[in-house]
């Protein structure tokens, strides 16, 4: 989530972002509210990998794979190191079809490899 709070443009959609997602765009970096925010996703994101594990979703004939491809992805970015923001659209959150191309790739990638070898960053764009 906190790489999100890069994706920004000089667009009505990137501006209205900060007034409809103020809990992740509008803390200063270090701010208790920010860290609040990234405490509570990396639990649901421990409780979600917890529950898939369950016999409700590993059966014989049926499983649930998490895909961490995404686990230690940072956002895109230029070879001066910049940002990309090519990757998103308008409202700076969702995926431009140069970003969806990227995370299908990712995905698919990942879901050819057994699960003790399965990426968590994709593509040369992403990398940290």
């Amino acid at each position: 989530m906190k790489p999100l709070r890069k994706a920004q443009k000089p667009t009505l959609g990137c501006h209205l972002q900060k007034t409809f997602c103020s809990c992740l765009v509008q803390p200063a970096e270090d701010s208790p509210e920010l860290k609040e925010l990234i405490k509570v996703n990396h639990k649901y994101q421990r409780r979600l990998k917890v529950l898939l594990l369950t016999e409700l979703f590993f059966k014989n004939d049926f499983a649930v794979v998490l895909q961490p491809y995404l686990e230690k992805a940072g956002p895109p970015r230029l070879p001066d190191g910049k940002f990309d923001s090519s990757f998103f659209t308008a409202d700076c959150f969702h995926s431009t079809v140069k970003g969806h191309e990227e995370l299908a790739k990712g995905l698919w990638n990942n879901m050819a490899k057994s699960e003790n070898n399965k990426e968590v960053t994709f593509s040369k764009h992403s990398r940290t």
